[in-house]
């Protein structure tokens, strides 16, 4: 039977991941500057006035560099799908924080590869007895137009849910009706596909908006959520 991914073990495949990209990136990287040496042998010495002088990197260099992002904000899940009130008003915007790792592995000066998860703060709903806890892993790829980037990929989300157990008093309309409390937990894996904008506001800091469509293959239980983030890069390879 399929066990829900601990966010530990959910993490490390996030890292795996990050590290994996990011070692290939230094591989070819490492090569270039090899080839770059032998075809320097037996050039004439370096002039004592320059031999100190730090060599700045080509501008095209700099824009492939890798970053790391690290994001923070809140996650609305199934908009405009779960009812609120007994006027029949349904969700707009959910208070839920959560916390991305992203690395984005530039192929291009505009086009770049961006493996990245997201996992939620475990809290409850409207029913104080269920913990859910919500985590995913997205493979996109990302087009940059100076400080604005668009991205789009797919996916996969999963939702684990634990419940306390025991009973709890809910009203029926004419009064108050005894309903059992499940227990123990269980966990919904849905296919998303992801769209989102991303603008550089400053050097390090991106403002984020991503829409994540959850079962894109079947209307009945195909959903939206989306998140908004700060997102603070982190270049590699410097």
């Amino acid at each position: 039977m399929f066990k829900p991914l601990s966010p530990l073990f959910f993490f490390s495949i996030v890292t795996l991941m990050m590290l994996a990209a990011f070692s290939g990136h230094a591989q070819e990287s490492a090569t270039e500057g090899g080839f770059k040496l032998d075809e320097n042998i037996g050039a004439p010495p370096i002039d004592s006035t320059t031999k100190n002088q730090k060599t700045e990197a080509p501008l095209d260099t700099i824009k492939r560099r890798p970053e790391l992002g690290i994001g923070a904000g809140t996650m609305t899940q199934s908009f405009r799908k779960v009812q609120i009130n007994s006027s029949g008003n349904k969700n707009n915007f959910t208070f839920a924080p959560y916390f991305s790792l992203s690395l984005k592995f530039p192929l291009s000066e505009r086009f770049s590869l961006l493996p990245s998860g997201g996992i939620t703060f475990p809290q409850t709903g409207r029913d104080e007895n269920i913990t859910k806890l919500t985590y995913y892993l997205l493979g996109e790829g990302a087009l940059q137009f100076n400080d604005f980037t668009i991205k789009g990929g797919t996916g996969f989300s999963m939702n684990y849910y634990k419940g306390k157990g025991g009973e709890a008093l809910l009203n029926n309309g004419n009064g108050v009706t005894s309903f059992t409390v499940p227990s123990g937990s269980s966990t919904t894996r849905n296919i998303i596909l992801s769209l989102g904008a991303e603008y550089r506001f400053i050097a390090k800091w991106a403002a984020q908006l991503q829409t994540i469509i959850l079962n894109p293959h079947t209307s009945q239980s195909r959903a939206v959520t989306y998140t908004l983030s700060a997102v603070f890069f982190v270049a590699l390879g410097e």
